[in-house]
Order: structure tokens, then sequence, then C-alpha cells
């Protein structure tokens, strides 16, 4: 049997990513001045889960810490938009009240806003929502439109 001097390449990398990793780790944990345009840039939308049944249409929106009062839901003729706001505190403040400085802040609230284009058989005067358990759902209820007869005598004149 044979035996061969095997010469893993992952070792170097391993150093190589290591390094790197350091590099880019000791950078962002200094205070450096663009940490507020990343804030700023940032455009973040809540998942949502659209489901369908026989009496409605619903919205389900993954926003959780949120209040009930942040939501916004608007209609205009069919289109409905849900947004949020973050109501914003001081810089200042945060710092003063909670003795806290973020030196890297990876999960926050941002606000959001996000457009559907309704179907023609919603009935817009149903439309109700509720928020629990960090789940913002919107109900949408389908009209009742009498089906059509689908046989029919037409007779000639």
């Amino acid at each position: 049997m044979a035996l061969i001097t095997a010469k893993p390449v992952n070792r170097k990398r391993a150093g190589y990513n290591n390094g790197m990793d350091r590099l880019f780790n000791d950078f962002f944990r200094m205070d450096f001045p663009l940490a507020d345009f990343e804030k700023s840039t940032r455009k973040v939308q809540p998942a949502v889960n659209i489901l369908e049944t026989e009496k409605d249409f619903q919205l389900e929106f993954v926003a959780p810490g949120w209040e009930k009062s942040d939501f916004n839901i608007q209609l205009e003729k069919d289109v409905l938009t849900v947004s949020a706001e973050v109501k914003q505190e001081e810089e200042g403040e945060t710092k003063v009240e909670s003795g806290v400085t973020y030196r890297r802040r990876e999960f926050g609230r941002f606000g959001f806003k996000r457009s559907f284009q309704l179907p023609e058989n919603v009935q817009v005067d149903g439309i109700d929502a509720k928020y629990a358990n960090g789940i913002l759902t919107v109900v949408l209820p389908k009209e009742e439109k009498p089906e059509a007869e689908l046989t029919r005598t037409i007779e000639v004149a």
C-alpha cells in the first residue's frame, strides 16, 4: 500500500481568512463617522405571506417590536399601502438615558412602506387589521358575487 502525502490547501487559507476577518472586525469596532451613513441608507422590508381562503385574502407581515399605533394602513383606489415609521430619538438622549453607545448594530427597527394592488373581488369596506405576537395581519374579505347562470335560452326576435 502506498502512502500519499497530503498538503491541505485550506490550511493556508484558514490563516489568511482569519487575518482578513480580524482586519474587518477591528475596523468595524472603531468609532467612525460612516456608521450614520449605513443607518440612513438601509432599506428594510418586512417579509409578507399572502394567503387566500374561500372567504378572504390575508396579508401577514413579520414586524416584531412594533406597537399597534406605529402602523399606517391606507387604501387609495385599488392600492393598499401598509407602512410604519420609527419615532426618531435624539442620539444624545439615548446615550444619556441608557448609558449605552452602540459600537455595532446589526438589527433594529426601520420604517417601511409596502403597497399591494388589490383584486377586483375585495370588499373594501370590510378590510380589517390586527397585530399580535409580532405579526401584523390584514384581512381582505372577498365580495360575494352571484354566479351567472351557465345555461340559458335566448329567443330570436
